[in-house]
């Protein structure tokens, strides 16, 4: 029995890792180098192997038992009943990428919500996400850098390129950034967890990760791996400061509160240091070189026509906008357009111009525009159990480091839905459900639940 049980973990080991290597080169390589169909199939392969997975689980564990399971299972019903009523029945509602997806991200979430060890399943799977994708972003950056020798401009935003002073890759720059953040996340979470010589790796992989995020200038995910990281400190500060004095009291939380914000400023203003350290290094080599193109191009990228300020006014038009669309008529509001549906969001910007937008640039909104407020009502509660768990376990003094680190991945995972899909992706660059869904597994783990 034991040789079986090492079998059945090496198996869940190796697939979970296969699984953050294809997260990891989705975006990379998608449909363009697969083509649309092969890389349907693939999604779909993949989605039926984690159902096998997750139909065993289920059983061995005892899940049935668990009703937050239930609540989940609920929901996907739910979203096959109303695309069925939108469509009817045919094998294209079947042949929808979003069940395949959050199939396999199901499959990761009770991994580690069941596995008797999940730091030894852990390991591997941030290995091969970070590595690869660490990987792709120093050929994004390389690729990035010599098209400013070009003499007109690179914008190729797969491979890399720069656009309004910022690095774009893997789509564009929020793309990058949101794949820079889930690996910076691992490599956070391995540096408190694995021993000396396994930090050297995971903190060279840190510091481009925080290169990288700098550079894309997305302040979702600065603002949100910030946030993260000052709610560890808090709950570190905190745990230190009841220790010594053998009791919580408000002094103690007013300490760790000031702490943990003025760790939280000094992190956010260091992803403001790797654009003027890429600037002023790649200058003073073409100055070395006499390269007058990257010179002019250098300076041409870096003259950003549009504002922080005008972009947030850009995703309240959006927002606002989107959610006119959700309460348009009681059908929308209730049941949502449906996962196949392709609507846009438009009339955003009347009176501008009329692009149309792909979603609604907040994970919550684009959910309501999706599945409406009853298929919204299935991840509240969800989110409320998931996160009443992570609270008091990010918060017990008897949490280890890398588990309150863990539960503090979840809160900042949600927190990059306020203006992207977040971790309710299920498209192309799907980094941050990764880490979500791994983050609630562990939360979940001793909730009544059997380890095996």
């Amino acid at each position: 029995m034991k040789h079986i049980a090492k079998i059945k973990q090496h198996l869940i080991i190796i697939y979970a890792s296969f699984l953050a290597f294809f997260f990891a080169i989705e975006a990379f390589l998608a449909k363009d180098a697969l083509g649309e169909g092969v890389f349907f199939y693939a999604r779909a392969l993949l989605g039926g192997i984690s159902a096998i997975f997750i139909f065993f689980m289920v059983l061995h564990h005892k899940l049935l038992k668990k009703w937050d399971l239930w609540v989940l299972f609920s929901f996907f019903v739910y979203v096959f009943l109303v695309t069925y009523f939108y469509y009817g029945f045919s094998f294209r509602l079947l042949a929808c990428s979003y069940y395949y997806t959050w199939l396999n991200l199901i499959f990761l979430s009770l991994t580690f919500r069941t596995a008797k060890e999940p730091d030894a399943v852990l390991r591997p799977v941030s290995f091969v996400f970070v590595f690869t994708v660490s990987l792709i972003e120093c050929f994004v950056l390389v690729h990035a850098t010599l098209s400013l020798k070009t003499a007109i401009l690179g914008s190729d935003r797969v491979l890399g390129c720069f656009k309004v002073g910022r690095l774009c890759g893997l789509g564009n720059a929020n793309t990058i950034s949101f794949y820079a953040i889930t690996a910076a996340l691992f490599a956070t979470l391995q540096c408190l967890k694995a021993g000396k010589k396994a930090r050297v790796f995971w903190g060279v992989a840190l510091i481009l990760q925080w290169f990288v995020m700098g550079l894309s200038n997305c302040r979702t995910t600065i603002i949100a791996f910030t946030f993260t990281c000052a709610l560890y400190v808090l709950t570190r500060i905190r745990k230190r400061g009841m220790e010594k004095k053998g009791r919580d009291d408000l002094k103690n939380w007013i300490v760790a509160i000031l702490a943990s914000g003025f760790v939280g400023i000094l992190l956010m203003g260091s992803f403001l240091l790797p654009t003027p350290l890429y600037k002023g290094g790649v200058m003073l080599a073409a100055k070395a070189t006499g390269d007058q193109q990257v010179i002019d191009n250098l300076s041409l990228v870096y003259e950003r026509g549009v504002t922080d300020v005008e972009t947030l006014t850009d995703r309240q038009m959006v927002w606002k906008r989107s959610l006119e669309l959700c309460l348009k008529n009681p059908r929308r509001t209730l049941f949502g357009i449906s996962i196949k549906s392709s609507e846009p969001v438009h009339g955003a910007y009347e009176g501008r111009h009329d692009i149309p937008l792909g979603f609604a640039h907040n994970g919550f909104l684009e959910m309501f525009r999706v599945v409406g407020f009853a298929g919204c009502c299935f991840w509240i509660v969800l989110l409320c159990v998931w996160g009443w768990n992570a609270i008091k376990i990010c918060f017990d003094v008897r949490t280890d480091k890398g588990n309150a680190f863990m539960m503090a991945v979840g809160a900042g995972t949600l927190l990059t839905g306020m203006t992207e899909y977040g971790p309710f992706s299920y498209g192309i660059a799907i980094a941050v459900p990764l880490a979500f869904v791994i983050s609630c597994g562990y939360c979940m783990r001793g909730n009544g639940n059997e380890e095996a």
